[in-house]
């Protein structure tokens, strides 16, 4: 035969145990039978039998190939997920959205009416559901997206994620989503809820302020969007551990997700419910009465009194329990589903 087909096994195993001896392959290896005793690669030696020198190599090179592939691979699921869960959750939930930037909007008007709005408004409500039907879903992957990436820097693999991780996942994700997204998302979402006009109202706000102004609140967007994140990955991340507890958190049911995003959205929007009110004030069409957010924050407490900055929590609350719930839950099940279909393993 050819000079490959006459090659002696003592040729391939000299191969392999090169690669072994020089570091290019782990030392460390699944446990597989040999003869009638279990082994492991610490048992590997110059004396051990070409065919399992074979295999070990063969199966370091496989496993390395296959974390590559993860790996990269991975990088699709987050954002994918996080976009999809993003717009389910502002699709189903944008009535109270709705609701809570009109109540904090005409705290100062004691002849104003939420229900009567709604009542003469009917679908119009919507007129401000386009932008976030853009903006929700790049937030839901920005923010997911982050998470993943700073839980895999910061925790080891196959090791609970601790709180401080999940701290500063949030602080970083919440930073980004509102310098990258939700400022000037939500600033057209203000302006057109406020002025009552539909998508088409987006071109004459940009022609008159310009394009910064879309950035108007960008600092109490940050300060609302950081500390609401960290609260909800901390929050979520803790109820996991103490639910799930050590067990695969990607296995975690869809329903003890939504569970926990919506314990989540509660404490979350409590605590951060004056941010949110300054934010809006800011992004309104009155923004020009106020030069920043210590400015605008004292004269919302000096003119309506420290409670106007908890107005529209109710409806936050409406919005945020459930949203959280929705956007927890789907995530973990999309983000299976998209796994699956990549053909990852969970």
């Amino acid at each position: 035969g050819n000079g490959a087909s006459s090659m002696h096994p003592s040729h391939s195993a000299d191969a392999d145990k090169k690669k072994i001896h020089s570091g290019q392959a782990p030392l460390r290896a699944p446990l597989r039978r040999w003869g009638s005793r279990t082994t492991s690669s610490t048992d590997i030696n110059e004396n051990s039998p070409p065919v399992v020198l074979s295999t070990l190599s063969h199966g370091v090179l496989a496993s390395a190939e296959g974390a590559e592939r993860r790996a990269r691979l991975g990088w699709v699921v987050s954002p994918v997920s996080g976009m999809l869960a993003g717009a389910l959750e502002i699709t189903l939930t944008w009535p109270m959205e709705w609701a809570k930037v009109q109540s904090q909007l005409h705290k100062s008007d004691p002849s104003w009416s939420l229900v009567r709005t709604a009542r003469a408004e009917r679908l119009g409500i919507y007129k401000g559901l386009p932008p976030m039907l853009v903006g929700a879903p790049l937030q839901g992957a920005v923010r997911f997206t982050t998470l993943e990436r700073i839980k895999a820097l910061l925790s080891v693999p196959g090791e609970p994620v601790g709180p401080g991780t999940n701290l500063i996942a949030g602080i970083l994700a919440g930073t980004l989503e509102a310098t990258l997204v939700v400022t000037p998302v939500e600033t057209v979402k203000t302006r057109l809820v406020d002025a009552n006009k539909g998508i088409r109202g987006t071109a004459d706000f940009v022609r008159k302020e310009g394009f910064a102004g879309i950035y108007r609140g960008l600092f109490a967007t940050v300060c609302k969007s950081a500390s609401n994140q960290a609260l909800r990955f901390l929050i979520f991340g803790e109820y996991k551990r103490l639910v799930w507890g050590d067990r695969p958190s990607n296995e975690m049911p869809p329903s003890q997700a939504l569970a926990g995003g919506m314990v989540a959205g509660t404490f979350g929007s409590f605590l951060t419910m004056p941010f949110d009110v300054i934010k809006t004030r800011m992004q309104g069409l009155e923004a020009a009465r106020y030069s920043g957010f210590a400015d605008c924050a004292a004269k919302i407490c000096r003119t309506e009194g420290v409670a106007a900055l908890y107005k529209g929590l109710g409806p936050r609350l409406g919005r945020a329990v459930p949203g959280q719930g929705i956007i927890f839950g789907s995530y973990e099940l999309i983000s299976q589903g998209v796994t699956k279909l990549l053909m990852l393993p969970p």
